[in-house]
């Protein structure tokens, strides 16, 4: 008696194997010296044709068959095999696994350097798309050990962007779909990458410490029309727009920049380059070193205020030879040819005009003096100019124009009075006229006095517009005296019998009240109103 046997379904189904197998239920009283599935793709297969063992022993069993077609139908019997024949399960059939299908999409978005791709997975052919998306190549055919990107898995549409692309190029382009069956590719699709413009960069020329100029050639314009164009720099290779650059114009042909700003000694990077519409191309790379940094150039100011014990110089800073000026001033000695190693005064750093001002000096002393800078190179020297300082002023003498009758404790500053009388009838003018601010008898307050006096006062001939008008030796800065400066006249001169004054009444400009003001008698020093 034959054995008795089942045929279990297929599991596993891929697109090159599946799962079979079945179950010896008897083996007829017979040892079973065979067992296993045979199949094929037409009906009842038998153990002439393909099969797959499994052992010789009653019971269960599963098989993998392999090697199969995919997207094919094949028909499986279990069997098992005694020496009185074979016996066979009933028949079972499967479909094996298909490759993906899929379209390749039509490229959008072309750059010179880069593309939008993608694809359409439109079947899976029976097994889950683990991986999609699209790969490239400068040749046709191109598959996924070359180039290529993923976007993730599944059914579907999807895009890709493609960068770091090659200007003027041809690429050929193919979606592909992976699942355990294989790969699958869409159609082949191509396209030209967008050209950038042609250019050379032009030699350096009119270099200085901190310029130079340079330009390039614009060959030809690319895919679209040149909307910027100049050169790129910097102190590093390869310089781009991200640099400094400058801008010269657009379109085709030969341009020249100025660069300005540079440092004096040291190499640069430069490119010409040219924007399109698709991008930034640049042209050949050249270096070239800037001049090297000297000494500054200068002047220094004229002597001015000279007094005392003080003097105003200064200078004017024309160029930092290339470098910044990292101090800057006058230095000044008793001695011809001073430096900064004697007495110095620093007045800031930079190119420009300055002004320093020279103190503590000596009376009556000569000194030379000269402006001076410092950059990285050393310290340059201004012309020298000397000056002498005027002797120490004393009450009572001869001094711009008139007599100094007061000093403060500086004794650099103080008041002068003139040689002699200018009137000897001078009314005050105005009477029963109260004039606003004129009231001031204190030291330093007789110069608003007097002008008040001159607003406030129409009538000719009065004291105050007598000495308003005064110009004496060149000097115009004349002005009738409040009480106290015209008490130290009389206490610093005209009572140590200094100065051409008189035994007589003088003027004050402290108005009293509106119809009387201050006034000095000037035998004994008492002070009046009237």
């Amino acid at each position: 008696m034959l054995a008795s046997v089942e045929t279990t379904i297929a599991s596993q189904v891929l697109g090159v194997s599946a799962q079979c197998g079945g179950t010896i239920i008897s083996d007829g009283g017979l040892k079973i010296i065979e067992r296993g599935v045979c199949y094929g793709t037409t009906h009842n297969p038998t153990i002439l044709g393909l099969k797959v063992l499994s052992g010789n022993d009653l019971g269960s069993f599963t098989i993998t068959v392999n090697d199969l077609t995919m997207n094919t139908s094949y028909y499986v019997r279990a069997y098992a095999t005694t020496k009185i024949g074979t016996a066979y399960g009933d028949e079972t059939t499967f479909t094996t696994a298909g490759l993906a299908s899929l379209t390749t999409n039509v490229i959008y978005s072309i750059s010179s350097t880069s593309v939008i791709g993608g694809g359409n997975i439109t079947s899976t052919g029976g097994l889950p798309v683990t991986q999609r998306g699209i790969c490239w190549s400068i040749s046709k055919n191109p598959t996924t050990s070359g180039t290529k990107i993923v976007s993730g898995s599944g059914i579907g549409q999807f895009s890709i962007s493609i960068t770091g692309l090659i200007p003027n190029t041809t690429y050929y382009v193919r979606a592909f779909a992976i699942s355990t069956a294989g790969t699958s590719y869409g159609n082949e699709v191509s396209f030209i990458t967008a050209s950038l413009p042609n250019l050379t960069t032009s030699t350096v020329s009119l270099i200085t410490q901190t310029t130079a100029q340079c330009g390039g050639l614009i060959i030809s314009a690319g895919s679209s029309n040149v909307t910027i164009r100049g050169v790129a720099y910097g102190t590093s290779p390869n310089p781009t727009t991200s640099n400094s650059y400058t801008t010269s114009g657009t379109g085709i042909g030969s341009f020249v920049s100025t660069i300005t700003g540079l440092t004096a000694g040291t190499t640069y990077y430069i490119r010409a380059y040219a924007i399109n519409s698709f991008g930034t191309a640049y042209g050949n790379e050249i270096n070239f070193k800037t001049l090297s940094p000297t000494l500054p150039t200068l002047n220094t100011s004229a002597i001015s205020s000279i007094n005392v014990y003080s003097a105003i110089s200064g200078g004017n800073i024309t160029s930092d030879g290339g470098s910044p000026i990292s101090e800057r001033g006058i230095c000044y000695s008793t001695t011809s040819n001073p430096t900064t190693s004697n007495s110095k005064i620093l007045s800031g750093t930079g190119k420009g005009t300055f002004t320093s001002n020279l103190t503590g000096l000596i009376q009556n002393t000569s000194y030379y003096v000269r402006a001076y800078a410092v950059n990285i190179v050393g310290t340059a020297y201004g012309e020298i100019l000397n000056f002498k300082t005027i002797p120490a002023l004393i009450l009572g003498q001869n001094y711009q124009g008139g007599l100094i009758f007061y000093l403060d404790a500086t004794k650099e500053h103080g008041l002068i009075c003139a040689p002699t009388d200018q009137s000897g009838g001078a009314i005050w003018g105005c009477s029963g006229t109260s004039i606003t601010n004129s009231n001031g008898t204190s030291i330093g307050t007789g110069q608003a006095n007097t002008s008040a006096i001159i607003s406030g006062c129409a009538t000719t001939g009065i004291a105050a517009r007598i000495c308003n008008d005064l110009i004496l030796s060149g000097y115009s800065d004349w002005y009738l005296p409040s009480l106290s400066e015209l008490g130290l006249a009389f206490s610093n001169l005209a009572a140590k019998g200094l100065g051409g004054f008189q035994s007589t009444y003088y003027w004050s400009s402290s108005q009293y009240s509106s119809t009387s003001s201050y006034l000095q008698y000037f035998s004994n020093g008492n002070a009046y109103t009237t």
